[in-house]
Formats: C-alpha cells, sequence, structure tokens
C-alpha cells in the first residue's frame, strides 16, 4: 500500500523548483557511510486484503476477555461499553486532531478535556485535575515528583497494599531507596504517604487515619484510586487526601493488553502550578464569548526546559475523550449502578469462593494462594497477626512472582495430561479466571464487541480552492458555543439502563464502614443517548483534523492514519486482551511486540528495542535510565552532566533533570552543533549527549561521526533522539556508521493523533544497554512467545503494563503495509515536500538557514514586526483558510520561528494552496496588516484570551458556575 499521492510528472517539477536534478542532491549532508544501501531488512508490502488476514489470524490467537469466563483485574477490567462510545469517540474529526496548539480550531477537543477534569474533581472530591497522563502508574510517579517538589524531601511511604506495577514504577522512576513499605519509615524526610482505595486486595485502608499521620509529619498524603468505585465510596478528598491520581481504562476504554490506558491526577487548587502535564482552562474571546485554552504552560517543558515540572509533554487525549464519553451516557444514576453491581457480585463471589465445601475446587481453579477479597472484607480496625501478615506477603507475591511461574507450570501439566480437554480452547479463559487478580473483576453487562475585531471573514477558505476575496473592515465573526454537560444535563434523563442484580445482596452499611459509604452522589450529567451524542458531535465539528486538511505542525509528524490501522487494532483478539492472562491466551498480541521490536530494531540499525515507553517523552526518559543504569554497572557514578544543544526539544532537558542530573546547554553554530564548543563540554563527568537528528531546524548533523568519535573518546554516551526520524526511514539508520551508543526514541510510524494522545515512544540501544532495559520483555521459544521475568540489571517498569499495546498494533500494521520500498518512499516525499515550500516562500519571509533541509524547515516572521505583526498573527490568519497552523516560536534560537512540516502524504495540489495562502498573509501583513493582527475571523471563536485563563483560574465546571 502507498499513502503518498503524487506522478512521476510532479516529483520530476519538484525537483526542478528546488534546484535538483534528481533527489540525491538533497541528501548532501548526509554522509555516504551513514545512508542505508539496499532495501531495509523488513517483509515486503502487504495488501489491505493480506494485512486483514495476517492480523485476524494472529487475533484469533488472543482469547478476549469477555469471550471467556474471566475474573482478570489488577487494574484492567472489561466492563460494558456503551455502544454509542465507540461511534463517537472514533470520529475522525477527533480521531486525527491534535494537541489543542491553536484552541480557536480546537474547541471540541478542549472542551471534552475541560468536562474529563471537571468529572475526575468531582469523583475524587478534589479542587482541580489535569488533562490525564499515560497511565495509572505513571499518575502515581507524578504525584511523588509533586510531594517532592513541595516539600523538598525525597522519601515515599507506602501505606497498605498498593499495585505492584505502581511500587515498581515508583522505584524506577524515584529511585528505590527512597521508596520504603509501612508507615515505620514515616519521618523527617518523607515527603508523601502514598495509599490505594480499595487497595489491591480489595479491601479499605482508613484513609483518614493515614492522612493525619502523614500531615503530622509535615508528608502530603496520596491516594491511587478506582474511579468506579468513587460512584459509592467517600471520595478521598473528603478523607484528607492533598493528591488523588489513578487509572481511568475501567471508563469505557478497551484493555488493549494494558494500553493505551489513562492516567487521572487531581488534587487540592493549592498545588495546580506544580501539577504535571496539560491543563485546560476557561477565558473569553474578543467578543466575550466563552472558550478554552491550554493555561498554566509555564509550568511546563517547552517554556521551563529543564525547570518544569514534569517532562510530559502530552495528554491521554482519545483515551480522556472515551472516558467523558463514558461518565455522560452513564450518568450520577448509571454510574452508582455500575460500581454497586460489581461490588454485589464480589462478595457474592467472595462468599462462594469462602464456603467450605468450594475450597478444594478454588485451590484447583485458582493459583496457589491467590486471594479473593472484596472491598470492605477486612474492616477498619481489625487486627491481623504476624503470620496473617507473613502469609499475605506470600499470596501478593504470588500474584506476580515465582509461585505464578510455578502455577503456570503446573497448569501446563495438567493441559497436558488432559485435564482440560473437555473445555477445549476455552478452558485457558478458566485458568486465568485469577491470573494476578486481587479481586474477582465481574462485569455489570454484557462486555462491548467492537469496538482583533471589526474585520468580515474572508469569502474563501482553502478548502474550497478559489482564493480568498479581499476582506473589508467591518462586521462581527460567526460564533459557535456548545453548552458544558452541566448545562445540558436534565434530572431523570438516562443514557444507560442496566440489567437488575441477579445475586443476593448485601447492605452496604453491613459491608462497609460508615466513613468509607458515600454520602452524597457525585454531580455527573443526566442526559440521554441522543443528547449525549448531540453534544460530543457538534464539539467534534469545532476541530480541525487531519482528514479535513492540512496539519503543518513542524516537529510532530502530522500524516494520514491509515484507516485499516485503526480498524484492526479495535479486533476484539486485540482491544480485548488483558495483559495478565496466561501467555498461552494471548500468543498473537506477545507475537507482534516481539516482531515489531525486531523491525524497528533492523529499520534503526540498533541491537535491541523497548516498546514500554508510551510517549517520546518517557523514551528519553527511560534513555537517562539505560546510561544511568550502564554507569553505575561500571563503576562510574560521578558522571552526571549531560549535555543538550540549545535547538532542542524542551523534553529533553527536563528528561534529563527528572533522572537526577544536571543539564548543559551547547551554544549552536550555524543551526549545527559547534564541536569546538563540544570538545570544551566533554569531560569526566560527563554521561551522555542529547542530539536532535535531524535536528529541531530541520537540518541533519553533517558532522555528527566527528561528534560522535569525541563523545565516546570522553567515556560518554550518544543519545539520538528520533523525534524527526520520518526523514530517515529506509534513507539512513541511525545506528549504522555512528553507533551511537545511547537509545533513540522513533515515533513516526506509530500513533493516532487522538487529539494529542496516545503514542508510543520506543527506545533502541546496542548490545551493551539491552540488559538494562525496562521489564519485562517478550521472548521467542520454540514458537511459543513469554514474558521474561524482569533481569536484576533491568531499570525496572517505566508503564503499567507492556506499554501502548494499541498504538503498536497500528505500528506493525503500517510497516507491513508498506515494505521496504514504502518505508524508504516516506522519507524521501517528505524530504521533497519540504525542499519545495521552503523554496517558494523563503522570498516572503526570512530563511534563517539557506541550505536544503530534511522532512521540515525553519522560518522566521522577524521581517513583518516593522508592519506590527508578529508570528502569532500569521498563525491565527492561517486559521480562516481551513489551514492549521505550524509550530511557531520554536526552535527558541530562531526568532519569530515558523517550523514547518509537510510530511509526505500531502498533494502538490495541497502543497501550493498552503504556499498561496502564506504568500497572501504575507503580502496582507506588509500592506493591511489590521486583516493580519485581527485575526481569526471565520473559526468558532475569536482570538482567545490565554493570559485571562491563567490569571483567573477556571478549570472545572463549578468554577465556571460561579460566574
Amino acid at each position: 500500500m502507498s499513502y503518498v499521492g503524487r506522478s512521476e510528472e510532479e516529483r520530476a517539477a519538484m525537483l526542478a523548483a528546488v534546484g535538483a536534478s534528481k533527489f540525491e542532491d538533497l541528501l548532501d549532508d548526509v554522509p555516504d557511510g551513514l545512508r542505508v544501501h539496499g532495501p531495509l531488512d523488513v517483509p515486503p508490502a502487504a495488501s489491505e486484503l493480506e494485512l486483514r488476514a495476517e492480523i485476524g489470524a494472529l487475533a484469533a490467537k488472543n482469547d478476549a476477555a469477555h469471550d471467556v469466563p474471566s475474573f482478570l483485574g489488577a487494574g484492567m477490567y472489561d466492563h460494558y461499553i456503551p455502544s454509542a462510545l465507540p461511534r463517537v469517540a472514533l470520529r475522525s474529526e477527533f480521531m486525527t486532531a491534535y494537541t489543542p496548539y491553536q484552541p480557536e480550531v480546537a474547541q471540541g477537543t478542549l472542551q471534552v478535556i475541560f468536562e474529563f477534569q471537571s468529572m475526575i474533581a468531582e469523583l475524587t472530591g478534589m479542587d482541580v485535575a489535569n488533562a490525564s497522563l499515560y497511565d495509572g502508574a505513571s499518575a502515581v510517579v507524578e504525584a511523588g515528583y509533586l510531594a517532592r517538589n513541595h516539600t523538598g524531601r525525597k522519601g515515599i511511604v507506602l501505606a497498605g497494599a498498593l499495585h505492584p506495577h505502581y511500587e515498581q514504577a515508583l522505584r524506577t522512576f524515584l529511585g528505590t531507596e527512597h521508596v520504603e513499605r509501612g508507615l515505620k519509615g514515616l519521618g523527617k524526610d518523607t515527603a508523601c504517604v502514598i495509599a490505594q482505595y480499595p487497595n489491591f486486595f480489595g479491601g479499605l485502608d482508613d484513609l483518614a487515619a493515614l492522612a493525619k499521620q502523614a500531615h503530622d509529619a509535615g508528608a502530603l498524603f496520596v491516594v491511587a484510586a478506582d474511579p468506579i468505585a468513587l460512584a459509592i465510596l467517600t471520595p478521598p478528598g473528603a478523607l484528607g487526601a492533598d493528591v488523588c491520581v489513578g487509572e481511568a481504562q475501567s471508563l469505557g476504554a478497551p484493555i488493549s493488553l494494558g494500553g493505551p490506558v489513562c492516567g487521572f491526577f487531581a488534587g487540592k487548587k493549592e498545588f495546580v502550578r506544580r501539577f504535571p502535564g496539560r491543563i485546560v482552562g476557561e477565558t473569553v474571546d474578543g467578543h466575550g464569548r466563552r472558550g478554552f485554552v491550554l493555561t498554566l504552560q509555564t509550568r511546563e517543558q517547552h517554556i521551563r526546559r529543564e525547570k518544569a515540572t514534569s517532562n510530559i509533554c502530552t495528554n491521554q487525549g482519545l483515551i480522556a475523550l472515551m472516558n467523558t464519553i463514558y461518565l455522560s451516557l452513564l450518568g450520577k444514576e448509571g454510574l452508582v449502578e455500575v460500581a454497586t453491581l460489581c461490588f454485589q457480585k464480589t462478595h457474592y463471589a467472595h462468599a462462594r469462593a469462602a464456603r467450605p465445601r468450594h475450597q478444594a475446587s478454588v485451590r484447583r481453579s485458582v493459583r496457589p494462594r491467590s486471594r479473593v477479597e472484596a472491598p470492605g472484607a477486612r474492616r477498619a480496625g481489625d487486627r491481623e497477626g504476624p503470620r496473617a501478615r507473613r502469609a499475605a506477603r506470600r499470596r501478593r507475591r504470588d500474584l506476580f512472582g515465582r509461585h505464578a511461574r510455578r502455577a503456570a507450570g503446573r497448569r501446563d501439566r495438567e493441559a497436558h495430561e488432559g485435564r482440560d480437554r473437555p473445555l477445549g480452547r476455552r478452558a485457558r479463559g478458566v485458568r486465568a479466571m485469577s491470573h494476578g487478580t486481587e479481586t474477582p473483576s465481574v462485569q455489570s453487562g454484557a462486555a462491548q464487541a467492537r469496538p482583533a475585531e471589526g474585520a468580515p471573514p474572508p469569502a474563501g477558505a482553502l478548502a474550497g480552492l478559489p482564493p480568498p476575496a479581499a476582506p473589508v473592515l467591518s462586521p462581527v465573526p460567526q460564533g459557535v458555543v456548545e453548552p458544558l454537560l452541566s448545562e445540558l444535563s436534565v434530572p431523570g434523563h438516562r443514557g444507560v439502563r442496566l440489567p437488575a442484580c441477579d445475586v443476593p445482596t448485601v447492605a452496604l452499611s453491613e459491608a462497609l464502614p460508615a466513613w468509607a459509604i458515600r454520602q452524597a452522589k457525585a454531580e455527573l450529567p443526566e442526559m440521554s443517548e441522543p443528547e449525549v451524542i448531540r453534544h460530543f458531535t457538534r464539539l467534534s465539528t469545532l476541530n480541525h483534523h487531519l482528514d479535513k486538511g492540512i496539519y503543518p505542525l513542524g516537529s510532530c509528524t502530522m500524516k494520514h492514519n491509515p484507516k485499516i490501522n485503526d480498524e484492526l487494532a479495535f479486533l476484539p483478539g486485540m482491544a480485548n486482551a488483558h495483559p495478565l492472562a496466561p501467555a498461552e491466551s494471548i500468543q498473537g498480541a506477545l507475537e507482534i511486540v516481539h516482531r515489531l521490536e525486531g523491525m524497528l530494531a533492523r529499520i534503526t540499525g540498533f541491537d535491541a528495542v523497548t516498546l514500554m515507553p508510551a510517549a517520546g517523552a518517557q523514551g528519553e526518559f527511560t534513555g537517562m535510565l539505560l546510561a544511568r543504569a550502564y554507569y553505575q554497572s561500571i563503576g562510574q557514578t560521578n558522571r552526571t552532566k549531560v549535555l543538550v544543544p540549545d535547538s532542542a526539544h524542551g523534553t529533553n532537558p527536563a528528561s534529563v533533570h527528572a533522572v537526577g542530573w544536571s543539564v548543559v546547554e551547547l551554544k549552536s553554530k550555524d543551526g549545527h552543533l559547534d564541536l569546538e564548543v563540544l570538545k570544551a563540554a566533554l569531560g569526566p563527568d560527563v554521561a551522555a549527549v542529547m542530539v536532535t537528528q535531524p535536528s529541531t531546524l530541520g537540518m541533519f548533523e553533517p558532522q555528527i561521526q566527528e561528534a560522535a568519535d569525541l563523545i565516546h573518546a570522553a567515556g560518554a554516551q550518544l543519545y539520538l533522539d528520533g523525534a524527526n526520524f520520518n526523514a530517515l526511514v529506509g534513507l539512513g539508520a541511525a545506528g549504522q556508521g555512528v553507533r551511537p551508543d545511547a537509545p533513540q526514541s522513533a515515533q513516526d510510524v506509530l500513533d493516532p493523533h487522538g487529539g494529542g494522545g496516545p503514542g508510543a515512544g520506543p527506545v533502541a540501544v546496542l548490545a551493551h544497554l539491552e540488559p538494562f532495559l525496562p521489564g519485562p520483555r517478550v521472548r521467542e521459544k520454540a514458537g511459543m512467545f513469554t514474558l521474561e521475568p524482569t533481569r536484576k540489571e533491568s531499570v525496572g517498569r517505566v508503564h503499567s503494563f507492556l506499554g501502548n499495546f494499541g498504538v503498536l498494533v497500528r505500528a506493525y500494521c503500517y510497516i507491513r503495509s508498506l515494505g521496504p520500498d514504502g518505508l524508504a518512499e516516506i522519507s524521501r516525499e517528505a524530504i521533497l515536500n519540504a525542499n519545495y515550500l521552503m523554496r517558494k516562500l523563503a522570498g516572503a519571509y526570512d530563511l534563517p538557514f539557506d541550505r536544503p533541509c530534511m522532512h521540515e524547515f525553519v522560518l522566521s516572521g522577524k521581517n513583518l514586526r516593522k508592519h506590527g505583526v508578529r508570528t502569532t498573527d500569521v498563525a491565527k490568519r492561517l486559521l480562516d483558510f481551513g489551514v492549521h497552523a505550524p509550530t511557531v516560536y520554536f526552535p527558541l534560537i530562531v526568532e519569530e520561528a515558523i517550523m514547518i512540516e509537510p510530511t509526505e502524504t500531502e498533494t502538490l495540489r495541497t502543497l501550493d494552496l498552503f504556499a498561496d495562502v502564506m504568500l497572501r498573509i504575507a503580502r496582507e501583513a506588509r500592506e493591511e496588516p489590521a486583516i493580519v493582527t485581527g485575526a481569526p475571523w471565520t473559526t468558532p471563536v475569536s482570538r482567545l484570551d490565554e493570559g485571562r485563563a491563567a490569571r483567573e483560574l477556571k478549570l472545572t465546571w463549578k468554577a465556571s458556575a460561579k460566574t
């Protein structure tokens, strides 16, 4: 398959326009020794029919969670997903929109996030929430960082039974030596106490008592909560929590082998300026109409760099959308019903399993000593003796440790002896019922099968082809404001009705302590299904999206999302595979992970790959962890500095800081690495040098080989950031010739855009770093795929499970559909498109670096300032023509920067139209600047007041309602 629309005649005309006789003339900066000679070592391209058959066969090797009896849980739950949810969430207007950098054409995405924040704050009883994080584990980790930054302390105390994966992630990110189990570790260096609610075994710990102990010690109290349970449990905010985090997958998202999912993060308003990630706030446009923007951005890495509160630069927009639709459909009453059904069925299952006559069968069908406990089974005030506590620790190990492997071995023997044969294929699901679960995850119903004012708007737009008529200054823009869910809500309306409970019930007051029972239902919307569908459909129309028009955001690679990839990622065997199922039940999923790791290693020229990081920024952090682990293994712990060019993404210095190392900025020379500056900075305390290749200026670093030799001679690691790898696929292997020691994060073959996430940030390494890769890892032996236990040398866990599997399926499909020739084609056409546009626009805008570019290039609007026009004005004026603005004011080393990346999937016709609009705006800036400075004129809202959003914080419905 090919997603490039280009004829040979068009290609020849474009080469002539840029002054090249052949494509290779554009690669003069790429040394021959760093180029790929010959086809990539990946399978031949597959047609859509062949790809569908291949992925279908792999999906059939997986037991979908709702196709077999399954009590799997431990953070991933197969709850009922209303049919309306995927029909709305997967609309192109949501799926192919990106991070809302231009709020006037992203009001749909921004309002969804605002409503997500509002409902999470309501459920948790906290003042504010952010736009979401990668997963539950990352949310817990970020709470630890916030506590450290607030208190100036380092210690993390875990109270009660915390999800083992969350604990492992805390140890990976914050350091094992700073994480202690049990309140005996509470002291003067404790930054926070973390408790789970309900805890990992389904029980309830006295949160108010824990909060008091934490606060008495001067620490913060963090609660990791289950959002479904919060419908009937007292919200953590009412019990003394300072921060509440958790995993929101259960709110309408598919399991997808544990990713992509969605971590939520909420807290008291006094901590909001220390929050990680994105936050959406309410503001007004030039006419006083309500609108939404990203706010408090001075916390973030693109401004603060190494001083940022977090290196996270995105959110799980698509999954947060699913969560928001789910909460809207279930509503105030429905979510209580779901929570109550889960509670009652769990208690029923617990009571049945605990009966003496069932003990023998339980031991046979459930893993040895695995614990099944209903929420509230252990009342506050109960005491356990030393023997019971030791037994509990053994049971916890059973869930994820050596006893589990013994149990798996016994199951294999039983299967070989024919004990499970009468059940056939479904036996695997029965055996899987207690695999790694703290409590039976009983579904509440049948599982989902699939998933400046005064000027009028210009008369034309890019989508309409004819050039716009010259505007005249007078009328008023057309405004579109969609009410909030809270404003549409009508008491008594229902979007979903659930069946009555079909098992004997127990009163909440009999099973739970009084303090734990929620006294007032969460104020969620009450709406019918049509009302919900229309609300989100209207919101979707307020977005610019890739299926509508060009999205030339530099360094973001907004290329076409092949629809077949989305379809195959939602096959039941993929979307409903549980990450804790026995390996024999998820062979197809594990095989895809294993194959994709191999393909990415061969494409990049490295020896091994991990797919666990959930985003490029998390990949960067993982890379720094690997370098640190390597130096610890050879006794060079004195290396604590990382050199970062001044043109680098803000996530680079932020990731270095997150590891606890210091950043030294390298000044560029003519847009490239200055070897003399590099030599002077290298020393025995330098751990790594981070280089983006091609750079954020869109140029290949021609002296990368010489730089690598200097770095290696100094004993440091070379980290190549692959954020711009779209320019090198099939043309230059990052690990070839240069042979960098440190990892590369390559993202450009992977993700749907989804309003800014989810994505993936695979990291490729050379052999000497492979032992330190995050675990567990997929291994193949005799045609069977298994999860290898995490090695002792490993940096540990960076994700709750194996990473964003649903995104990885898309990546695998993309590579398979293109094959060696198609992969090389994407880089050739991306480079040609960028050079063609650069030449067309060079006369109207300043061109800081006048030389052939790679996949993107940087202009400057500095020459327009004498007319009173800034780069921001150019960006806003572009919106009037149906074009999303390029990245502006980045890289920071270019004044009034305009970074343009057209990608390979844009046609010559679209490129010419985009160039015509850019040239028209430059002419308007000189002749009629008021038209540009007053833009946009035709968007749903006019230019929004982003400063007001930061000054007058309105981050939830309640804050909005007060005004």
